[in-house]
C-alpha cells in the first residue's frame, strides 16, 4: 500500500470513530434527563408527602380548637343554667330594705358584751355558731373573764337563749355553777354536733366565687336579731373594675364549702356585675 492510501485509511478510520463517538453522547444526555426527571420526581412526591402531613396537622388542631369550643360552651352553658336558677334568688329591692332596716353586722356582734340578768358584763361575744340547713345562727360562744369564780373560760349558749340588745351588747339568763358545765363547746345544739355546724369567723374571710368563677371575698354576714341569715357582704377582687365596692349575695348552707373555704354562688357573672353596691351597716 502506498503512503497516499495508508494516509486515505487512517483519515476514513479517524471520521468513523468520531462518527460513534457523536451517536453515543445523545444517550449520555438522555441518562442525565432521565436521572434529573427522577430527582425531580423524587422531589416533588417528597413535596407532596410533607404538604399532605401539614394538611393532617393543620385538620388535627382545628379538631382540637373546635374540641376545646364545645367544652367550653358546655361549660357555659352549664353555668349559665345554673346561674338563672340562682338569679331567681337575687336579693329584691325590698330584702335590700330589710337587710338596712333590721339587719346587723355579725362582724360588728363579734367582741359585744355579753351581760347577766343585772346588766353585769360576764364576757364577750368570740364567735357565732352556724346550722348549715337552716340558714341561721344556734349559738353563740362566749368567752368569760372570772365570771362565777371560775377564771377565764368558753362557753356556748344556744342562740334562742341570748336576747341581742345591740350589736355593742348580748344579755344571757343568770347562770350558777352546776348550769355553766352545760353550756360546753362539745354540746350538741338542736341535734348538730361539731361535725355538722360551722363558725362565723370561718365564713368571714372565705373566698367568693360566682359560678365557680373567682370573684372575691367574703367581707361579712349580716344577721337579724333572731339569728336569721339574711346575706353575707361581698368584697370584688382586684381584678375586676369595681374591686372598690360591696356587694350583698343571698345566703345558703350548701353554697358553702368550710373545708375549701370556699362560698360559691351558683350564678353567672352577668348577674353578679348588674347587682346594685351594698352600703356596709
Amino acid at each position: 500500500m502506498n503512503i497516499r492510501n495508508r494516509v486515505l485509511s487512517t483519515a476514513i478510520a479517524s471520521a468513523l470513530a468520531v462518527g460513534v463517538a457523536q451517536a453515543q453522547e445523545p444517550c449520555e444526555c438522555a441518562n442525565d434527563a432521565d436521572e434529573s426527571h427522577s430527582r425531580m420526581s423524587g422531589s416533588a412526591a417528597t413535596s407532596q408527602s410533607s404538604d399532605d402531613r401539614a394538611s393532617d396537622d393543620r385538620d388535627m388542631r382545628s379538631d382540637s380548637r373546635s374540641a376545646r369550643a364545645d367544652n367550653r360552651k358546655s361549660r357555659n352553658d352549664d353555668r349559665n343554667a345554673r346561674g338563672s336558677k340562682a338569679g331567681e334568688n337575687i336579693l329584691t329591692e325590698e330584702q335590700y330594705d330589710e337587710i338596712y332596716s333590721r339587719g346587723m353586722s355579725a362582724e360588728d356582734l363579734l367582741d359585744a358584751d355579753v351581760v347577766d340578768a343585772e346588766g353585769d358584763i360576764m364576757g364577750e361575744v368570740e364567735d357565732l355558731i352556724v346550722g348549715p340547713d337552716d340558714n341561721r345562727l344556734i349559738g353563740m360562744v362566749v368567752e368569760t373573764g372570772g365570771f362565777l369564780e371560775i377564771g377565764d373560760s368558753h362557753l356556748l349558749y344556744p342562740f334562742d337563749k341570748a336576747q341581742i340588745m345591740s350589736s355593742e351588747k348580748v344579755q344571757v339568763p343568770n347562770l350558777d355553777g352546776e348550769q355553766v358545765e352545760e353550756l360546753s363547746l362539745y354540746q350538741e345544739i338542736e341535734g348538730k354536733d361539731l361535725g355538722s355546724r360551722w363558725r362565723v369567723t370561718e365564713l368571714i374571710g372565705s373566698f367568693a366565687y360566682a359560678g365557680g368563677e373567682p370573684y372575691g371575698r367574703i367581707e361579712d354576714v349580716v344577721v337579724d336579731k333572731s339569728g336569721d341569715i339574711m346575706a353575707v357582704v361581698v368584697e370584688p377582687d382586684v381584678m375586676y373594675e369595681d374591686y372598690d365596692a360591696y356587694y350583698a349575695w343571698p345566703y345558703a348552707g350548701y353554697y358553702y364549702d368550710p373545708v375549701a373555704g370556699i362560698y360559691d354562688w351558683p350564678i353567672g357573672h352577668d348577674h353578679v356585675f348588674g347587682l346594685e353596691p351594698f352600703e356596709p351597716l
